[in-house]
């Protein structure tokens, strides 16, 4: 029992070290990408935002249980048949779901209000459901191998996106290809759309052989119960997380969700990595607890402490990065747009404050908390539609990104009530978060009281020196693990 404890730990650190890694490759090429966005046109920002919040909309309600089914159940399932069965069991259920759900969608998109949908009409439906079946059908393919722990070929395949768009962008900006003018959005989706077909190809070219293929309808106990509760929390967490991106097209138009997309792209860096790493945490954190024992709760507390030092530490190097150098980093994005700094700077707060969050929630739904998490998600959505919808007609932007902040804290407050009394996982040090957020909000001061980059760049160092040995982390660490 020691020794399989043992190489859960190494697959899991394995794990996180492969997704980090190519989650800081996919950091440059965001920011590149974001850059050659606007510096095209403003369209092909607000195509983008368009096709983000479209993809959103499809990993959410067409694909049914989310991601987090495949990395509670697949570690638990040993006979390989039994785990060709189960992934079978789940593409037609989610094939069933996509098919019904885009009916629904064919019919009723052209009834939905201006204020929802704003002035985006879709001319290709044929590319729509091209781009419903294969990404759907790619992104399930990627959670099935990190639910099985393959998570080299998995962090692979989940950069494959942000790579294609933007080696497609480059060529767009140097003249190789037209600018696609008036068919952005049309573009996007075949674009995207191809990628993810691609990625189910490779994923059934690595899985079939390995596992076989099997056709015989199989789910384990326990499947429906938290499949149907966590697919409706994906919902909760879709309309959290995109709901302040509609009102800003449906209130104040596609130039403003143009603007407010690029400094959400650029400011939600920073929780990028905890968030691509959440499947491999729960991967990790599902087969810990399949012993069932208080000894595997113990482990599993220690793990969330470990993890939660080395994120802390990442998010906030990048957010100080982005408070200190925020006039250079809009100044570089702004190209055609009017980007506002304050906003910034106050996402740049939000998304620090979340940065743990995705942690916590793995561990919840890796305990199968199904409805504690669900009822936390109604309100957390509830909590920010309506403080966003009283705050955009009065404020506009500012208004969402201040409501955004309120929703998020309550959320982290929620989070850490399920973790500890629900969990019963002992919290992170509060005293340390807090010393590392005030330090934070000390370095939004200083970015405009020093001018001078030098200073700031010292400024840097220093701050995330203190953090570094208030953490009690080590950086060679991660690059031992990763040359290992």
């Amino acid at each position: 029992m020691g020794n399989i404890m043992v190489n859960d730990k190494n697959k899991l650190a394995i794990g996180v070290v492969f997704f980090a890694f190519f989650s800081f490759l996919s950091l440059p090429l965001g920011y590149v990408r974001n850059w050659l966005l606007s510096s095209i046109s403003i369209e092909f920002v607000s195509a983008f935002a368009s096709i983000n919040i479209f993809i959103g909309l499809v990993n959410t309600f067409f694909v049914f249980g989310a991601t987090n089914v495949y990395s509670t159940f697949l570690p638990k399932i040993k006979d390989p048949s039994k785990q060709s069965q189960f992934v079978f069991s789940s593409y037609l259920n989610s094939a069933i779901l996509m098919i019904l759900m885009s009916v629904v969608f064919f019919l009723y998109y052209s009834k939905l209000p201006n204020n929802i949908i704003g002035t985006l009409q879709i001319s290709n439906w044929l590319l729509v459901f091209f781009f419903i079946i294969f990404y759907g059908f790619g992104q399930t393919g990627v959670n099935t191998l990190i639910g099985l722990r393959e998570y080299k070929l998995s962090a692979i395949l989940n950069s494959a996106q942000i790579l294609f768009v933007t080696v497609f962008l480059l060529l767009i900006t140097i003249g190789l290809l037209p600018k696609f003018v008036g068919y952005e959005f049309n573009t996007f989706l075949c674009l995207i759309g191809s990628v993810w077909c691609f990625v189910f190809v490779i994923f059934l070219c690595y899985f079939v052989p390995r596992k076989g293929f099997h056709i015989k309808y199989y789910l384990p106990k326990g499947y429906w119960s938290q499949a149907f509760f966590v697919h409706l929390g994906t919902i909760l967490t879709f309309l959290y997380g995109y709901a302040d991106q509609i009102l800003v097209l449906g209130y104040l138009g596609e130039m403003e969700l143009a603007q407010y997309f690029l400094i959400v792209q650029i400011a939600s860096l920073i929780t990028f990595l905890p968030i691509r790493l959440g499947n491999v945490f729960q991967s990790g954190f599902s087969t810990i607890l399949a012993d069932n024992t208080q000894k595997a709760n113990l482990e599993l507390t220690l793990q969330y402490n470990k993890i939660a030092r080395y994120i802390l530490l990442l998010t906030f190097l990048i957010s100080s990065v982005l408070v200190l150098f925020n006039r250079e980093i809009l100044s570089i994005f702004s190209n055609n747009l009017e980007l506002n700094s304050l906003c910034f700077l106050l996402l740049v707060i939000r998304y620090f404050i979340g940065s743990l969050g995705n942690i916590h929630s793995m561990i919840i739904i890796s305990k199968e908390k199904n409805l504690s998490f669900f009822l936390m998600n109604t309100y957390m959505v509830i909590i920010q539609i309506v403080l966003s919808l009283i705050f955009v007609r009065t404020h506009g932007v500012l208004g969402i990104v201040v409501s955004f902040i309120i929703s998020t804290i309550i959320a982290q407050l929620n989070l850490a009530y399920l973790l500890v009394k629900k969990c019963r996982i002992q919290h992170f040090d509060i005293k340390i978060l807090f010393i590392v957020f005030l330090l934070l909000i000390v370095l939004i001061f200083l970015s405009f009281v020093f001018v001078d980059i030098f200073a700031r760049i010292a400024l840097l160092v220093f701050a995330v020196f203190i953090v570094v040995r208030l953490l009690k982390t080590d950086i060679f660490y991660l690059i031992k693990m990763f040359v290992k």
